[in-house]
């Protein structure tokens, strides 16, 4: 069966690249337009897509105008919206706006594969797939099941992707050594050949000595094909940055609650001499109140290879919505009050939906966390305790030594707006 897709971006060389993938397994019918007012004089004069695969930003109507009006004229077309640079702000509301799903550019061809394939329900080109998850799924995640597991180490069974981007895909498995679930996470090979397996294998070896019940410590690592992995456990919840996507904010309490377990896992970490470096909503994970730290090494092991979205160069590490201003500035020295600023950033964003700085590129959001002031968390969500706002702030003072002392002071910040949660 062959599929119809819209492809709407005003980059000429973007369209044109995205145009010719799709269509070289020959069972997929692909469609052009280079502006929002093109696609919807497309939509309105032909037969409707299975899905639209569109920028969010260009000039005249954008993709947000041309998600309304998909879910208006044809609802029952699947919209992939494109975004830039991490612009994470914009790709929660058009999630909440009926978006199927989002891409942060650039992103590699495997990634974009796997998200249309889930979407259109297909195994091979131009083949609906069997059902293969579990119906209680929701939506949104992306659940791929792997069709025959692969056994790394005669030992890790891979059973299930639950994740990917451009650096790694994260997959489900099953330790036959110990009759347990894990999660093991791939590097991607042209990011291990820019890399070096070895350095990368040493940096998370580090992390592997940290023992604490809100970090996801470091089970094994490994080389598979040229190709780094490591296992942490698997924990059943899902990731801060999914959440954040189908909620617009999380109570007070209950942030508090997550806030402050990730604050200790921190503190353990900064005890034993290790800065995360790269805290944000994709490396926390969320089960019931509690939150896991996930990732420790990994950030810094990364530094040498030029990752999408992440790590910027080998000086600059982390990533630009989360980062602390003296990691813009490409500072040797940055110290354990870096994961404190990445913490206040997260804080913020879950307490009122969107982080204190977005931009059209990462030079714009660098850029304001060097120079512009934080908008008061209340002025965006007026029915928070003055209290917890200026636990949050003061995690976001550019000077570092104007911020919490230690993550261990801020858990017990976060620790006093928790009580009601029972934890």
């Amino acid at each position: 069966m062959s599929v119809k897709i819209l492809v709407v971006d005003d980059d000429a060389a973007i369209r044109s690249t995205l145009a010719d993938m799709l269509a070289e397994d020959g069972a997929t019918e692909v469609e052009v337009a280079a502006s929002a007012e093109e696609a919807i004089r497309v939509l309105d004069g032909s037969a409707a897509p299975d899905l639209v695969l569109s920028d969010i930003r260009m000039r005249g109507l954008d993709g947000m105008d041309l998600l309304r009006f998909v879910r208006q004229r044809t609802p029952a077309s699947k919209v992939v919206l494109m975004t830039a640079y991490h612009d994470v702000g914009t790709a929660v509301r058009a999630m909440r706006e009926g978006a199927s799903d989002f891409l942060c550019k650039p992103f590699d061809l495997h990634s974009l594969r796997a998200v249309l394939d889930r979407l259109l329900e297909r195994d091979a080109p131009g083949q609906l797939a069997p059902s293969m998850t579990d119906p209680s799924e929701t939506a949104p995640a992306r659940v791929a099941a792997v069709a025959r597991p692969m056994l790394l180490a005669g030992r890790y069974a891979l059973e299930t992707e639950v994740g990917h981007g451009a650096m790694a895909v994260v997959y489900r498995a099953r330790d036959r050594r110990h009759d347990r679930d894990v999660a093991v996470k791939l590097l991607r090979r042209e990011v291990a050949l820019s890399l070096g397996v070895d350095r990368f294998l040493e940096e998370i070896r580090i992390a592997a000595r940290l023992h604490h019940p809100h970090i996801l410590t470091l089970i094994d690592s490994g080389e598979l094909n040229g190709a780094p992995y490591f296992v942490m456990p698997f924990v059943a919840g899902l990731s801060l940055r999914r959440w954040l996507l189908e909620h617009e904010r999380m109570a007070v309490v209950d942030a508090a609650a997550l806030l402050r377990d990730v604050a200790d896992a921190l503190a353990a970490a900064h005890t034993a001499g290790i800065v995360h470096r790269d805290v944000k909503p994709e490396n926390l994970l969320l089960s019931g109140r509690h939150g896991w730290v996930a990732d420790f090494g990994v950030a810094k092991a990364l530094g040498g290879a030029a990752a999408v979205g992440s790590t910027l160069t080998g000086a600059m590490i982390g990533t630009p919505v989360y980062m602390a201003p003296e990691q813009a500035y490409g500072d040797d020295c940055v110290d354990p009050r870096a994961d404190i600023y990445a913490l206040g950033v997260v804080a913020y964003e879950l307490l009122c939906g969107e982080p204190p700085f977005n931009g059209t590129n990462a030079t714009a959001v660098l850029a304001a966390h060097l120079t512009a002031e934080p908008p008061p968390l209340r002025a965006r969500r007026p029915d928070l305790p003055s209290g917890i706002e200026d636990v949050v702030m003061r995690c976001l003072a550019k000077d570092p030594r104007h911020r919490w002392p230690d993550a261990a002071s801020l858990a017990r910040g976060f620790g006093s707006f928790a009580v009601e949660a029972g934890s």
